[in-house]
C-alpha cells in the first residue's frame, strides 16, 4: 500500500512511496505485483501472464501504447528489494538498470482510470466492449508478444 501526497509533482514520488510497503513483504515473497489501483481490467490471469514472462529478468511489465507501465508488472520479490535499496524517487529510476521482460498490452490491463472521460470510456467498455473497441478477453499464461528482457525500460527499436 502507497500514498502519495496531493502536492507532489506527478511520477515524482512513487518509488519512495511504494517501498516501505514493498520491504515490509516477507523476504521469501517470490513474486511481488507493482499495481496502480485505479486499473479496473487487472485480473489474476493478467498477473500470471506477468509472472510466466519475467524467465531470466527481473520484472516483466506490460507495454501499452509504446510505454512501459511501471505499475502494472510482476518483479522477482529479491530483484525488486535490491532495486529499491538504489533507486531515487521515481518509478523510472527504479526500472532504469532493472532487466524488465516488455509484454505487450493488446487487451488493455493496464488500462487506468485518470480523469472523467476516462471513467466514462471505462463504463462503455463495461456495457459493451465491442462496441467500445476494446478486447478484454482473457488471457492465458504465456499469451502475448513477450520480447527478451533488457535493461531500461525501453522498447527495441527506439
Amino acid at each position: 500500500m502507497c500514498r502519495s501526497s496531493p502536492t507532489s509533482r506527478p511520477f515524482s514520488d512513487r518509488s519512495t512511496a511504494y517501498g516501505p510497503g514493498i520491504l515490509a513483504l516477507p523476504q521469501e515473497a517470490e513474486r511481488v505485483a507493482v499495481l496502480a489501483g485505479d486499473q479496473p481490467f487487472v485480473t489474476s490471469a493478467a498477473l500470471n501472464q506477468l509472472c510466466a514472462a519475467i524467465g531470466g529478468g527481473e520484472a516483466a511489465a506490460y507495454v501499452r501504447d509504446g510505454q512501459l507501465q511501471f505499475l502494472c508488472a510482476v518483479w522477482d520479490g529479491a530483484a525488486l528489494r535490491r532495486r529499491l535499496a538504489t533507486a531515487g524517487s521515481s518509478m523510472r529510476s527504479l526500472y532504469a538498470a532493472a532487466t524488465v521482460v516488455e509484454v505487450a498490452d493488446r487487451a488493455g490491463v493496464s488500462r487506468d482510470v485518470d480523469t472523467p472521460a476516462d471513467l466514462a470510456a471505462v463504463r462503455r467498455l463495461v456495457r459493451d466492449p465491442v462496441e467500445a473497441g476494446i478486447d478484454i478477453a482473457p488471457i492465458a499464461p504465456g499469451e502475448g508478444d513477450q520480447r527478451q528482457p533488457k535493461r531500461g525500460g525501453r522498447l527495441h527499436g527506439e
